[in-house]
């Protein structure tokens, strides 16, 4: 209901057709956060709020990359949100303009590309094994265990970053499927990689039971 009329009658109010109360909303819903927060934490997210709905594109490619970014970082929150700014603000033009273009181009890839076959004998690959402490949260525990990783530098150029991947459940390591790259569970990485000219780490997150070849059941080993 709303007062609308009051000006000209004391006899009750009038009700809101909808599209009234539409616009009316917004307005009730700031409102009501001030009852959690200050008036000016709150002014700023009805802000946010109503710009994230109202605009029909950001303002710039350089927005839509420094979001990408507060994504990627998980900055959620106004401190963590400032230093992803600030350091984004820090660039040089060039950097910025770079960085920018590499998000974009993350952001615009959707198509489902089929990940590369992992050569063993390829030079600028190294598949590996290290021997890797069994239980991180026990101190007397000294027991070790087999992981695998690989080092991918078909990308790699000297100043180029380093991108670690930690590879999720799939069924790369079954003796009957080629041996195939670790990092198959993240095709951004490879986007990310050639773009960026980065050297590539991929580290298995548990024992599958792969080589080197032991009478271990993978069931004992997975954490």
């Amino acid at each position: 209901m709303s007062g609308k009329l009051g000006d000209k009658s004391l006899h009750g109010s009038l009700f809101m057709t909808e599209s009234q109360f539409q616009k009316f909303r917004p307005g009730l819903e700031a409102l009501m956060q001030l009852r959690n927060m200050d008036a000016g934490p709150a002014y700023n997210a009805f802000l946010l709020l109503r710009g994230s709905k109202a605009l029909s594109r950001f303002a710039s490619w350089q927005h839509q990359a420094l979001v990408r970014l507060l994504c990627l970082s998980t900055a959620y929150d106004r401190d963590s949100g400032d230093a992803v700014c600030n350091a984004f603000d820090k660039l040089s033009n060039a950097e910025r303009a770079s960085l920018t273009g590499g998000l974009r181009i993350l952001a615009l890839r959707s198509e489902e590309l089929e990940p590369p076959l992992f050569n063993l004998s390829d030079p600028n690959s190294i598949h590996r094994f290290c021997q890797q402490k069994l239980d991180h949260f026990d101190p007397a525990n000294n027991k070790t265990w087999c992981q695998r990783f690989v080092v991918d530098a078909r990308y790699y150029q000297p100043g180029g970053p380093i991108f670690l991947c930690i590879d999720g459940e799939d069924n790369p390591w079954l003796p009957s499927l080629p041996a195939r790259h670790l990092m198959t569970c993240n095709n951004m990485v490879h986007l990310a990689s050639g773009r960026f000219n980065a050297l590539l780490l991929g580290l298995e997150h548990r024992y599958y039971g792969g080589r080197p070849s032991t009478a271990w059941r993978p069931s004992r080993w997975r954490t």
